[in-house]
């Protein structure tokens, strides 16, 4: 099973009256996710892989394309 929660009593979602739309096409930020049982997100951070090195490689890949 997989369940994921949003936190919208943010500054980000003040004003929002549709919050199917807030989550959709808005700024929010997952707080936790769950797939298949297993948590992945945890109060918005990934906890399944090293964020960080993802994030470098990702940059060194982009730099590489746009070379």
């Amino acid at each position: 099973m997989d369940v994921a929660v949003w936190d919208v009593s943010d500054v980000e979602s003040a004003g929002s009256w549709d919050p199917a739309a807030l989550l959709l096409a808005g700024p929010v930020t997952v707080r936790d996710l769950f797939v298949e049982g297993r948590g992945v997100v945890r109060d918005g951070q990934v906890v399944t892989v090293d964020l960080p090195t993802v994030v470098e490689r990702q940059n060194a890949l982009a730099k590489r394309l746009m070379g």
